[in-house]
């Protein structure tokens, strides 16, 4: 009987050990999902945060947010007429870039909302967006601080191009097309 006792703790041993490896394992693989998926914007919410777990578990709230909105790709016709938009908005850079960074804005946001992303709070559009556009979200947070600074405190034309530039990144990403026109 003794000899059962000690084979059922070392049964129970080898359980217990097994189920943490794996445990572990999902642990690891899910920490480089989120890693790939999200990239920068991963480690920038780990910073944010101080601590892995708490970073990774707001990633996963945001996916199961995004999971849940009604997001859409735009039609060939739409993505046309967005192009179009901003091949103008360019244009009229020009002669008016303190303007049309606005402009810039106003309709990267309407694609979004065309998209059906929910466009009310800037921090929740930045979450949103993380999901799938984690690659040029910088690119929107630093237009978007240039266009806060600008209609505080006015910027250089530099930085003016500098925001049209990366308005374009997350532009192009988010209506998926490439615009061949320069500012």
């Amino acid at each position: 009987m003794d000899v059962w006792v000690i084979v059922v703790v070392i049964a129970l041993c080898l359980v217990a050990v097994a189920a943490y490896l794996g445990m572990r394992s999902r642990r690891a693989n899910g920490s480089r999902r989120l890693k790939q998926q999200f990239g920068d914007e991963y480690e920038r919410t780990v910073a944010q945060t101080s601590d892995r777990t708490a970073a990774e578990q707001e990633l996963e709230r945001r996916v199961e947010r995004h999971e849940r909105l009604d997001i859409t790709k735009l039609s060939d016709e739409e993505r046309e007429r967005y192009a179009n938009e901003w091949r103008d908005v360019q244009r009229r850079f020009v002669d008016e870039p303190e303007r049309t960074l606005g402009d810039a804005d106003r309709l990267i946001t309407q694609a979004m909302r065309d998209r059906g992303y929910p466009t009310e709070h800037y921090d929740q559009k930045i979450e949103d967006l993380s999901v799938e556009h984690a690659a040029t979200l910088d690119a929107y947070r630093e237009a978007h601080d240039i266009t806060e600074r600008h209609e505080r405190d006015g910027v250089s034309t530099d930085e003016l191009r500098r925001a049209m530039q990366r308005y374009r990144a997350i532009f192009e990403d988010i209506v998926e097309t490439r615009t061949t026109t320069k500012e």
